[in-house]
C-alpha cells in the first residue's frame, strides 16, 4: 500500500499493466541477471582485496582508491 501510495494511482496502474508483456518480463529478468552477475564478480573482488588488507598485504588506502574507481 505504501509504495502504491508513494507512486500514485496512473503509474501504478501503467507498472501494473508492464507485467502483462511477457517481453517486457524477459527483458526485465534478463537485465536483472546480468546486472546481479556483475554483482558478483565485483563482490568477489572487493572480498579478496579485503583478504589482502586482512593479511597486511594490501594498506587500507591502496584498497579504497582501488575499489573507488569501480564507482565513478
Amino acid at each position: 500500500m505504501q509504495l502504491r501510495a508513494h507512486l500514485g494511482a496512473a503509474e501504478w496502474t501503467r507498472r501494473g499493466l508492464e507485467l502483462d508483456n511477457p517481453k517486457v518480463l524477459e527483458e526485465f529478468a534478463a537485465r536483472k541477471m546480468k546486472e546481479m552477475n556483475i554483482y558478483e564478480e565485483n563482490l568477489e573482488k572487493i572480498e579478496g582485496s579485503k583478504a589482502l588488507v586482512d593479511s597486511g598485504d594490501m594498506t587500507k588506502e591502496k584498497f579504497i582508491a582501488k575499489h573507488q574507481q569501480r564507482h565513478l
